[in-house]
């Protein structure tokens, strides 16, 4: 968890307000639509061409940090964090050589801008290195160069990403990790930081894409909360649009919380097979086309060495599910899933009648069809199958913005002794309580039962109920 907050920190602090010409536009586009050795090439040659300017050594991290994504996901799977360890030395060493080379001669606002940013790549290797003491003392370091700049230009609003995150994660920072934060000055105010890398997606020029992700991986990763981060996918796919980093990301979101609708389009436009299998996979399946979901198991499973444990095990799970609409009774279970699949699978499992039903309810609605809810539920026997129910239909419910329909569906699942069902009953209780007005006593209630629970994402994302009824 630790890792993920100091890797955001500085991962986003990748550019800024400068000038630009049309190569460094090319290498932007590089950058961002997995073109990344393209944009590694023209990086060298303007650093051939200007070394003495610290704008292409910090695009040349910058684009490091994308193209290790691609190649920490295409190694396999035993050995993803050694590569990823060791591409983060390597940034090490590249890091701390570039601020030698410019620290001391930081004229222009611009420069000065980079040398941030230097220490705020700094700040998340040394993160990735567990070397937390140096790590906050570079992101204290970026910050107060930050705020330098905005003290004489406070329209620089690419500087604003740096300093959000430095604001959010020092927020989400606890014991003595956070202690430690807090005695180098990294103060934290979760909705400042938001406010501020929003700033930056909005109105930065350089800053855009990577303000965009971390505003991505906040909402969906940090916080689950999946609704607010669309929009934020949107705008960099409409900037970027051949990023297969994003669009499956996006994707994976978006059957989360069954928009099957928005994943068709991803598809059938991939021209340059961007979609990957699992997402091919999860929306077959959504929609009921079993063979075909069946078929890209099948590559999956054939590919098992390269996908990260929790992607394959989601997709272990749909086959599972898959193969009961296909064979029309229970698989064994794969020994290896998680504990949360596997607990879920002990009590859907038992009763595979009712099981098919509810996928062909829950495909029902991912193809727009109409709907009995109440002759559905009271088919079923399962508590576990009818949760599941509760939970499709109130997801459903809530797309169509009939969030006071939904609430008693997830009233009823929060009430569930299986703890994926109590959660998001939590979970989705808190985007209602958000979006509509209840009994103040309502939404203290719910925030009390999420802090007991150490529903920690959650608690985070329901800062907005909490402004908002003033608990």
């Amino acid at each position: 968890m630790k890792t993920i907050l100091i890797l955001i920190i500085a991962s986003t602090s990748i550019f800024g307000s400068v000038s630009l010409d049309s190569v460094d536009n090319k290498i932007l586009n590089y950058t961002y639509n997995d073109e990344t050795s393209k944009a590694a090439q023209l990086i060298s040659e303007r650093i051939k061409k200007y070394p003495g300017d610290p704008k292409y050594y910090f695009l040349e991290l910058g684009n490091d940090i994308m193209h290790s994504i691609v190649l920490v996901n295409s190694a396999a799977a035993e050995r993803k964090f050694q590569v990823r360890d060791s591409l983060n030395n390597l940034a090490i060493e590249k890091a701390e050589k570039y601020l030698d080379m410019f620290e001391d001669n930081a004229e222009t606002l611009e420069d000065k801008f980079y040398v941030g940013g230097f220490h705020g790549y700094l700040a998340r290797f040394y993160g990735l290195d567990r070397s937390y003491m140096s790590a906050f003392s570079s992101a204290k370091n970026g910050q107060k160069i930050m705020e330098d700049i905005l003290e004489e230009n406070p329209d620089f609003n690419d500087v604003y990403l740096l300093l959000g995150m430095s604001y959010y994660f020092a927020d989400r920072l606890s014991g003595f990790i956070g202690f430690v934060a807090g005695i180098l000055g990294l103060s934290g105010d979760r909705d400042k930081g938001i406010d501020y890398i929003k700033r930056a997606a909005d109105k930065g020029e350089l800053s855009f894409a990577q303000a965009a992700i971390s505003l991505v991986e906040i909402y969906t990763r940090l916080e689950d909360n999946e609704y607010p981060a669309f929009p934020y996918f949107e705008k960099f796919l409409k900037k970027f649009p051949n990023s297969s980093y994003m669009i499956n990301w996006y994707c994976r979101e978006l059957l989360d919380l069954n928009m099957t609708e928005r994943v068709e389009m991803f598809i059938e436009t991939d021209s340059l097979n961007l979609v990957d299998d699992i997402v091919k996979q999860r929306y077959h399946f959504a929609i009921g086309n079993y063979e075909v979901s069946e078929k890209y198991w099948q590559k999956i499973e054939k590919e098992k060495s390269v996908y990260w444990r929790w992607f394959y095990d989601q997709a272990s799970f749909t086959n599972t599910l898959n193969s009961v609409m296909i064979e029309g009774k229970a698989p064994s279970v794969d020994e290896s899933l998680g504990d949360n699949y596997k607990d879920l699978l002990s009590g859907i499992l038992k009763n595979t009648i009712e099981l098919k039903q509810y996928i062909e309810f829950q495909s029902a609605i991912n193809r727009n069809q109409q709907v009995d809810i109440e002759q559905s539920l009271n088919s079923l026997k399962s508590s576990e199958v009818k949760s599941a129910v509760r939970l499709n239909y109130g997801i459903y419910l809530i797309n169509g913005k009939k969030f006071n329909e939904a609430e008693p569906f997830f009233d009823e699942i929060r009430k569930s002794q299986l703890q994926l069902f109590n959660y998001m009953g939590c979970k989705f209780l808190g985007v209602i309580y958000t979006n509509i007005d209840v009994d103040r006593e309502k939404a203290e209630n719910l925030l009390d039962e999420i802090e007991d629970k150490e529903y920690e994402r959650i608690e985070f994302a329901a800062s907005e109920m909490i402004k908002k009824y003033d608990l």
